[in-house]
């Protein structure tokens, strides 16, 4: 009889795999199964004290009625106030497609932290001029990588075409993800301080939703791309499109993709005529962070460079 050895200690835990993350990919909160509740990774690196982190929007915050729950809400995790509870608290980050209906999935992270979210937007314009930025803290089983991937694309879902807007499981990959470029530094001055590229500039954004719709029409390696109009009270506007989804991936200058720029946040009308694109500078959401107490997670963030 031949026997087969596995590796381990009879009774143990099984090891949890690891886990690799960069900026660009489709994530989930507070177990929002067949809900949209998706928003795109923006950045990946380490604080100062050793974390492991990543960087969205605060309006990701899962905070939303529950149409299945008589309109009750997702409370999401608090605003301005630092998430301490232990290392797995209640607001748990995933990988999307890790996160099945049979609720098997382990998280990538937890939130630790949230600026603001849209309870705080204006309630006629539903516009949050506010910071907005999400530092998330990964799992011990995370590895981070500078490499930003192209988005699979995926086939039918139950005999229906997949849509990334509402469609909340992926379907069989069709054309796998694979290396696009890399993302190891944050865009800086000719002294190596964070710095933001001045107006007239193109920038382009790799939300997972316009990476998906463009994936879908073979188009894995583009994105959508345009230029800065102006800065105000911090955020970047500019004119590369961006949708739900998208809020809280990677924006780089266009043939200058190895610099991090910012974070996509949202679309802004002004008079009801000019449209704009608003993003989140690196130089913004680094200031506020930098001004923390010591130990505050994202605090001394370093982008990762692998």
């Amino acid at each position: 009889m031949l026997l087969t050895l596995t590796v381990g200690t009879a009774g143990a835990d099984p090891v949890t795999p690891t886990k690799v993350v960069q900026a660009g990919m489709r994530l989930k909160f507070d177990d929002m199964v067949g809900r949209v509740g998706t928003c795109t990774l923006g950045a990946v690196g380490t604080d100062a004290s050793g974390r492991k982190v990543g960087i969205t929007a605060g309006h990701c915050n899962p905070r939303q009625e529950d149409p299945n729950d008589g309109g009750n809400f997702w409370p999401g995790a608090p605003l301005r106030d630092l998430v301490t509870e232990n290392n797995k608290n209640n607001h748990p980050v995933w990988d999307w497609r890790d996160l099945t209906r049979d609720h098997t999935a382990s998280p990538i992270g937890w939130i630790r932290y949230i600026t603001t979210d849209n309870r705080e937007a204006n309630p006629i314009t539903g516009i949050n001029t506010k910071l907005d930025y999400m530092v998330i803290e990964f799992a011990d089983n995370v590895e981070l990588s500078s490499m930003v991937m192209t988005v699979p694309k995926y086939g039918d879902v139950n005999g229906q075409p997949f849509s990334p807007q509402t469609t909340y499981e992926p379907g069989p990959v069709v054309t796998p993800s694979v290396p696009w470029f890399k993302m190891n530094e944050v865009f800086s001055d000719s002294s190596g301080n964070p710095a933001n590229p001045p107006a007239l500039s193109v920038v382009c954004h790799a939300g997972t939703i316009t990476s998906q719709d463009l994936a879908q029409a073979d188009r894995p390696y583009a994105a959508n791309c345009g230029t800065i109009s102006h800065y105000t009270d911090g955020q970047m506007y500019a004119g590369a499109v961006h949708q739900p989804g998208d809020s809280g991936g990677p924006v780089w200058v266009q043939n200058n993709s190895t610099k991090w720029v910012g974070i996509t946040t949202r679309k802004y009308h002004w008079l009801q005529t000019l449209l704009y694109f608003v993003n989140t500078p690196a130089t913004t959401i680094l200031a506020d962070l930098n001004s923390k107490a010591a130990g505050f997670p994202g605090k001394g963030f370093q982008i990762t460079n692998n």
